[in-house]
């Protein structure tokens, strides 16, 4: 369902202060996936609300992050982990649309790492494979942050829409690729975070 990156080889001793960076040890953070499947393509007002409803009732109590939308996400906390009632009370609430026809919660799982890569090295990554990635609920939250520190006020998932057009352009900052393509490394992650930055003052209130 998503494409996360590979675990760092086992060692036998990192400091406190590595395993935090890396996020592994004491220091993971775990999320779920979802798919879900419409009856019929949901109109705009259906999204709309079916994203304002989910985050006002399921994602904001609970100080979650949803990296994703009506088709698909991944769910992270924005402190620690998510838990299993975290993730009960989701699959619960989704199965209340009955224009549902199909829906997949996973299981808690690393939200930063994946034992197995999920697609081949060869395949560029685009948006709706980056989609479900923890590292993409990680980064909207950076963004809001930002738009916080400079006095702006944002909607999470007028953002969100904007960030998935933002990660599928060509930047040449990035010599041409998209950031959605380097964000599958940690250098790659600095370089977009570093981009964004210095976009601070135009980025979407």
């Amino acid at each position: 369902m998503s494409d996360l990156l590979v675990l760092p080889p086992p060692k036998r001793s990192r400091s406190r202060r590595l395993r935090k960076k890396l996020r592994i040890g004491e220091f993971q953070e775990l999320g779920f996936e979802y798919e879900l499947t419409w009856r019929v393509t949901p109109s705009i007002d259906v999204q709309d609300r079916f994203i304002d409803r989910l985050l006002d009732e399921v994602i904001k109590p609970r100080s979650l992050s949803l990296g994703g939308g009506v088709n698909c996400g991944f769910v992270t906390a924005h402190r620690g982990n998510v838990t299993d009632t975290d993730r009960a009370a989701f699959d619960s609430w989704v199965r209340r649309w009955t224009d549902l026809t199909c829906i997949e919660v996973g299981p808690l799982r690393d939200a930063w790492y994946d034992e197995v890569p999920r697609l081949p090295a060869s395949r560029p990554k685009t948006v709706s494979d980056f989609e479900n990635a923890g590292a993409k609920a990680a980064l909207l939250d950076k963004l809001g942050r930002m738009i916080e520190e400079s006095g702006g006020v944002w909607d999470r998932a007028a953002l969100s829409a904007w960030l998935d057009t933002w990660l599928a352009e060509p930047l040449p900052e990035l010599g041409g690729t998209t950031p959605a393509q380097v964000l599958v490394t940690r250098d790659g992650r600095r370089q977009v975070e570093t981009i964004l930055e210095r976009m601070r003052g135009g980025l979407p209130g």
